[in-house]
């Protein structure tokens, strides 16, 4: 059976945070002061819509910023809360120059950067921020993280979540034996794995429908199936 998936606004009294990682800065590209970006969100092409984007040399707490990513696949374009794509956006060769701040060399704390251009290459993201002009400003940047405010993250279709949702969830088993709290979510490039810890230690579930089998946001819960054999020793 498959798991039953609750949409974003379904997550009752649940903290959530006030942003999201939507990628890293991992080194300089070129001359020009471009960098390549590590993608963190589930729908590269978000960055075509980036006006400005915050830039800090450290990732805040998992309580206060999360990855941008969903869990059943890629979400929606960004959108207003109206529904309409964002007018005087750009096309598909990169993004338009918005007001506001540059980023002169040396970012010591997180701060709202203009993007001035944005293309999508070889899986990464190569962005051109206002401030960085040549490689030397461009290296400072190495490390730094990439961040939108929650309210920019991009909406979700009526089946699919964000994975920082499901941190904190109680898990039990359709049996109702409570296994725990569902720690954190490991990203393998595959199926995701959901890290349990309760009072028998810790257990990995794999992110499949035989496994998964409904997930409650509202409830604040998971019930699972256990694989045959997984606690055995």
């Amino acid at each position: 059976m498959a798991a039953r998936r609750t949409q974003r606004s379904g997550c009752g009294d649940r903290s959530e945070p006030s942003s999201l990682i939507i990628g890293r800065i991992t080194r300089p590209h070129g001359i020009r002061g471009e960098v390549r970006v590590e993608i963190h969100t589930g729908d590269p092409e978000r960055f075509f819509l980036l006006e400005e984007v915050i830039v800090s040399p450290t990732a805040a707490p998992v309580s206060s910023c999360a990855p941008e990513r969903s869990r059943s696949g890629v979400a929606a374009a960004a959108q207003p809360a109206g529904g309409e794509p964002q007018s005087g956006g750009p096309g598909p060769t990169g993004a338009r120059a918005a007001k506001g701040d540059t980023a002169p060399a040396g970012v010591t704390e997180a701060r709202a950067v203009q993007v001035e251009r944005v293309r999508l290459h070889q899986g990464v993201a190569i962005l051109k921020l206002a401030g960085c002009d040549s490689r030397n400003d461009a290296e400072t940047l190495r490390g730094h993280w990439l961040q939108v405010p929650i309210e920019q993250a991009i909406p979700l279709e009526e089946d699919e979540y964000y994975l920082f949702q499901l941190v904190g969830l109680e898990v039990r088993t359709a049996e109702g034996e409570v296994l725990g709290e569902l720690a954190e979510v490991l990203q393998t490039g595959a199926n995701d794995v959901f890290v349990v810890r309760g009072p028998a230690g810790e257990l990995l579930l794999r992110d499949i429908p035989q496994v998964i089998q409904e997930i409650d946001l509202e409830a604040g819960r998971m019930l699972v199936q256990l694989a045959p054999g997984l606690r055995d020793g």
